[in-house]
This record gives structure tokens, C-alpha cells and sequence, in this order.
């Protein structure tokens, strides 16, 4: 598993890497997370075990 926080600070991001999907998470004002599902399913190499993670 991995994280990564955007650039601006506004979005994170979670390497799912048994399905090789990326979740993302919008972050509040008061720093809760607000789930955006999953914005990247599938094209990462899952059988390779992917486990680093991105983001700008």
C-alpha cells in the first residue's frame, strides 16, 4: 500500500495494490477525507506487485 498527496495539498491518493487501482480522496477544510471512488482501475502491473505511487 502507498500513499501520495497532491501537489496543492487539496487531494490523496491510495495504491490499491492487490486490484492495481488507484483511490482517491478529496481533503477538506477540516481535514476529513471525502471519498472520489476509484479514478485509475486496472493498468498498473498487479502481478508485478506494484507498491509505489505518484502524484503532481
Amino acid at each position: 500500500m502507498d500513499l501520495a498527496l497532491s501537489e496543492d495539498s487539496r487531494y490523496l491518493y491510495l495504491l490499491l495494490r492487490g486490484t492495481g487501482a488507484v483511490a482517491a480522496f478529496e481533503i477538506e477544510e477540516d481535514g476529513s477525507l471525502d471519498s472520489l471512488g476509484e479514478v485509475v482501475t486496472g493498468g498498473l502491473p498487479v502481478a508485478d506487485g506494484a507498491s509505489g505511487l505518484g502524484a503532481y
